[in-house]
């Protein structure tokens, strides 16, 4: 799954836009769960993050609050998107 995730995101940081390759092969990068597997993250390349290795060293796991409050989030981001997308197949019916 790493190699998947670090060649959709072209073996650059999803945050810094840091490439570390050296010729093919590529250093110093991640592949991370957007929502944490041992949370029921899938475990596919739509859950993956490509980021430079320091990041997660540097600023470690998220703690609970911060796992429960970013769920909170993307259940707000699920509900709007849901929405939104209710709303446009609704719109594309009326200029049928």
């Amino acid at each position: 799954m790493r190699e998947l995730v670090l060649t959709a995101y072209e073996y650059q940081c999803a945050f810094c836009g840091y490439d570390s390759r050296i010729g093919a092969v590529p250093v110093g990068l991640e592949a991370a769960h957007v929502r944490w597997w041992a949370f029921d993250g899938p475990d596919d390349v739509g859950n993956g993050l490509c980021l430079v290795d320091w990041l997660q060293e540097e600023h470690g796991p998220a703690t609970e609050d911060e796992h429960a409050a970013a769920l909170d989030e993307l259940e707000e981001l699920d509900a709007e998107h849901e929405r939104r997308r209710t709303a446009g197949q609704h719109n594309a019916g009326e200029a049928a």
